[in-house]
């Protein structure tokens, strides 16, 4: 039997060669939703916000990741300076 912790969300990225990029978010109440781009955590609402606004799909990562790293930061615009930590995974088929 599998048990998972309370309140905690879990995000993870994958690749299949039949499926491509797939991005899965697991929800504190247990259920499972797929993504294109997700947030989760302090401030996680107005960083959907912003993912939504923008047009990802239709960018490079390299033009990308800036813009996501500004919108990450605008959601945590009530942190002081040096509280902000973020971490960024890219997963791309040309860099196996």
């Amino acid at each position: 039997m599998g048990r998972r912790p309370i309140g905690t969300s879990a995000i993870i990225a994958s690749y299949e060669k039949i499926n491509g990029l797939t991005l899965w978010m697991v929800e504190p109440s247990g259920q499972v939703f797929q993504y294109y781009g997700c947030a989760s955590g302090r401030g996680k609402q107005i960083a959907r916000n912003e993912i939504e606004k923008t047009n990802y799909r239709e960018m490079t990562c390299d033009d990308a990741i800036p813009k996501l790293v500004t919108s990450l930061l605008k959601a945590q615009d009530d942190l002081k300076p040096g509280q902000v930590e973020i971490e960024i995974s890219v997963i791309r088929p040309d860099q196996n």
